[in-house]
């Protein structure tokens, strides 16, 4: 039986397969289809089918289960691409999704807020109020919710987002408002935060249902097409759907809740890099993955996948559980420019699929990093793809001149100009995680994946002073294949707001009870059974006056009276680890309870080969080619090989090229590969009297 991750990016559709029983994997690409991404998911499956030779109806029925992550949601938040939707919040509370994070330029009262997604002209108050311990103090007035769905059918608004005060800890108006709506205008998709978002601070839950209101239409009906799609091809098992805590859900699940879609993709990428790490005993890693429109990093330390619930996407805060990653727009195909002080930029923009880079001969007219990179040498055109694509290297030249001409370089000074500011573009990302949170990065090995991260990784590596890289086989298909290993999760929290010492530990006891059955409920539901079955405690906590909580992870106990100190205890750990102080004289505020139910998979072991000679074949070796190196200061013949040719043991020294069907490895001066067991490419620097670091 098969297990299929499939990704959908900005500009190819990735798709890994493992077979269980052989402990094989495989990869497979196709161009993503922006019009309807359910084609390029397709065509991607057609591919795979095709190398097993099996139909596509015989592949999908000896499937065990696909997984997708897909960037739908992400895109249409990104840019403004779905329609307008409609809010109803507690009267006197009409703005609060104007209080915008403005983290980049906080204090420039001049810089514009960013336009949410709900008009203030669709933003009704009703009259209604709920105070902080869940009592009613003004009942809800029905009136006013009827003039409300008068206007919105008047205005033919179907997409509705509610959000009251204190939602999460009494629902009651909330769920009324649902059925007026299931009564009065059925046709309508109507969010309420305390099932979206059931935390406090308002303007995070309701903008998280607000975005969550805007993606619903059209998220849902693609992942139901998509889902159609299969059905009428032979799949028969569940379609399963990344999250952005870096667990899946079932399709209908995820269908309620799409804004849990957002950067589900990417999430799944550091899994990926833990798993190769684990197998050559590296636990501090940096994952990156470039791909043709943008770059994303992760920083793990001792195998611990970073999560948060403080991102963002766009300019908006989005309080959901999410992987720590942080995402630039630096990708294949980023746009190289010049701005009005006639400085050399690259990115953010991409040309994407459509028309993508130049040298994709499909209309692009700008030039791009992989435009630059093909200039440079590095890839093949005859070989993009595998060969399934070929690349125009005079579309490519045309555009890097036309560029050199307005900044007054040569062609090859030009193309390397722009290789080295998206470098520079990128080590920024990497010190962002790294050295900016107190990390050393020649402490962590670089685990380098997307189409176009091998091609940068050793200089990334240099400027960043790694000395060891990762790149495994199955690097163009990376977020892919960390679908097929990754976990069922889904997140559940209840607020509790109360100084630890004169919290109710039986009522929290029993939250902890009533969310955990909740999540056993949905892992049910997903065909789980009660040894798959795991569930993880956390507390946000804080020092009575601050504004932020940390998470703080607890063991699954009853809590008493005599263990209520090893709680305090782990708060300060965590506040001390992650802000470098703590202190025991103040006292502890509980704000939210935390249960992470987890559905463990089937783990895969990837089957390990025996070590061959440190010699490549003569047959992977492959007619030289002018590459241009700067540390030559020139284009030099460059050894080539064919990285499928390529057995494990073999040692290759740069300057090289390391040819994959979907992937171009370049091997700087200074750097050795070798080919381990798993056959993953282990790239090492050279110190100056030639031995390895």
């Amino acid at each position: 039986m098969f297990r299929i991750g499939v990704d959908t990016g900005g500009t190819f559709t990735d798709c890994a397969v493992i077979t269980q029983e052989k402990g094989e994997l495989k990869r497979y690409k196709a161009p993503s289809t922006p019009k309807d991404y359910s084609e390029g998911v397709m065509d991607v499956l057609a591919i795979a089918s095709q190398d097993f030779k099996m139909t596509i109806k015989e592949f999908l029925e000896n499937t065990e289960f696909i997984i997708h992550g897909t960037t739908i949601a992400t895109n249409l938040i990104l840019s403004r691409g779905g329609k307008d939707v409609g809010l109803i919040t507690t009267k006197g509370f009409r703005d609060i999704i104007e209080q915008w994070y403005k983290e980049e330029r906080r204090y420039d009262m001049r810089y514009p807020p960013p336009s949410p997604p709900c008009p203030r002209w669709l933003r009704i108050e009703v009259e209604e109020r709920i105070d902080f311990a869940g009592k009613i103090l003004k009942e809800l007035n029905e009136k006013d919710v009827l003039k409300a769905i008068d206007f919105f059918k008047k205005h033919s608004i179907n997409s509705i987002a509610v959000s009251l005060i204190f939602s999460p800890i009494n629902s009651v108006h909330e769920k009324r408002i649902l059925d007026l709506f299931e009564e009065f205008y059925p046709e309508a998709i109507v969010q309420i935060s305390s099932e979206v978002l059931p935390q406090l601070r308002e303007y995070e839950r309701t903008m998280a249902t607000v975005l969550n209101a805007y993606v619903a239409p059209y998220a849902s009906k693609y992942l139901q097409d998509l889902e159609n799609k299969l059905r009428a091809n032979g799949f028969k098992k569940d379609l399963l759907i990344m999250q952005s805590n870096s667990g899946v859900s079932h399709v209908n699940i995820i269908s309620k809740i799409p804004v849990r879609l957002a950067l589900s993709g990417p999430a799944s990428g550091p899994k990926a890099a833990l798993f190769f790490s684990e197998l050559i005993g590296v636990k501090n890693i940096i994952s990156v993955d470039m791909g043709g429109t943008s770059f994303d990093i992760c920083l793990v330390k001792d195998k611990v996948i970073p999560t948060s619930i403080d991102g963002k996407i766009g300019r908006f805060r989005l309080a959901l559980p999410t992987v720590d990653i942080h995402s630039l727009g630096a990708g294949g195909g980023s746009i190289a420019w010049i701005d009005a002080g006639g400085v050399l930029k690259v990115g953010p923009k991409s040309a994407g699929a459509s028309p993508g880079p130049a040298c994709y001969d499909r209309g692009g007219t700008d030039p791009t990093v992989t435009d630059a990179n093909l200039i440079l040498g590095y890839i093949n055109p005859e070989n993009f793809l595998g060969g399934r694509m070929k690349l125009n290297f005079n579309l490519a030249k045309k555009v890097i001149e036309e560029l050199s001409e307005k900044i007054g370089l040569s062609l090859e000074e030009t193309a390397y100009g722009i290789i080295k500011v998206v470098n520079n573009n990128m080590i920024d990302g990497i010190r962002a995680v790294s050295i900016k949170r107190g990390h050393d990065p020649k402490n962590f090995t670089l685990v380098a994946a997307g189409g176009a991260g091998p091609l940068h990784a050793a200089k990334l590596s240099e400027l960043a002073g790694i000395s060891k890289i990762i790149i495994p086989r199955i690097a163009s298909a990376f977020c892919a294949f960390g679908m097929t290993i990754s976990d069922l999760r889904h997140d559940y929290v209840q607020p509790y707001i109360t100084p630890i010492r004169k919290a109710d530990l039986e009522k929290i006891n029993e939250i902890f009870d009533v969310l955990e059955q909740k999540g056993r409920e949905t892992l049910y539901s997903e065909n789980l059974k009660d040894d798959q079955i795991e569930f993880i405690r956390s507390i946000d906590m804080r020092y009575i006056g601050q504004i932020y909580e940390v998470e703080t992870p607890i063991p699954k106990i009853k809590l008493t009276i005599k263990n209520l100190s090893e709680i305090e205890n782990l708060f300060h750990e965590r506040h001390d680890k992650l802000y470098g102080y703590f202190d025991k004289n103040s006292d502890i505020e509980l704000v939210h309870l935390r249960v992470k139910a987890i559905g463990r998979t089937k783990p895969f072991k990837i089957k390990r080969r025996e070590l061959g000679s440190e010699r490549p074949i003569n047959d992977a070796i492959k007619p030289k080619r002018e590459a241009y190196f700067e540390e030559m200061g020139k284009y030099i013949k460059t050894m080539v090989y064919d990285g499928n040719k390529l057995i494990p043991g073999n040692i290759i020294e740069g300057p090289a090229i390391i040819e994959e069907n979907d992937t171009t490895i370049v091997v700087f001066p200074r750097w050795v590969c070798k080919l381990d067991g798993f056959n993953n490419y282990i790239l090492t620097l050279k110190n100056n009297s030639g031995g390895d670091i």
